[in-house]
């Protein structure tokens, strides 16, 4: 009975670790290139953008909300920073942050201050953003010009051996961490669940 609850316990708080884990050891014999460190490098530098999507969807969910919005607000914001990459790298990553973060504003502003559902209003949101990102791009992709090197550089330059991404990823996730734990805004985070 002990034995059975443990594994109850560990399988809730562990399964999908679990799952991942199993899934790399079922690919590491099905493709024999799959754990060569290049191929392990560009699974993260893939994943970084999603990696840091779900870093903010925790901290929400951690508070008791729900954003629906995250994933068109990427997108726009990406948008954005391509449209104004002509204008050099600063202005292009100034640019796309400033557009997600205002419609951020107003839907924390609606949600906190107009007392609307964060499930409709996150909604709504993700809707106008990729309607407008549609828009904006006439449904056609945007080269960025070499004039935004340091742009794509974030995106796909190294330091040393390991991708910027990741390497962006692994700061976000410590300072996430040192957040949640180690100051007054984390404990407030965890108070509200």
């Amino acid at each position: 009975m002990a034995v059975t609850k443990s594994l109850a316990k560990f399988l809730t708080s562990q399964g999908l670790l679990l799952i991942l884990f199993s899934l790399a050891v079922f690919a590491s014999f099905r493709y024999e290139t799959f754990l060569t460190p290049l191929n392990l490098m560009n699974i993260m530098r893939q994943n970084s953008m999603l990696a840091i999507v779900a870093l903010g969807m925790t901290v929400v969910i951690l508070s008791g909300g729900i954003d629906l919005s995250v994933g068109a607000l990427v997108a726009l914001g990406g948008v954005v920073a391509a449209m104004l990459a002509g204008q050099g790298s600063f202005v292009a990553i100034i640019g796309g942050i400033a557009s997600t973060t205002l419609l951020g504003v107003v839907n924390g502003l609606l949600v906190s201050r107009a007392r609307l559902q964060p499930f409709v209003v996150t909604l709504f949101t993700a809707s106008a953003a990729r309607g407008l990102a549609l828009s904006i791009t006439e449904e056609r992709s945007i080269a960025v010009p070499s004039a935004a090197s340091g742009l794509v550089w974030l995106g796909r330059g190294f330091i040393g051996s390991i991708p910027v991404p990741v390497l962006i990823v692994a700061l976000l996730y410590f300072a996430t961490w040192f957040m949640l734990h180690r100051s007054r805004l984390g404990l407030h985070t965890f108070r509200y669940r």
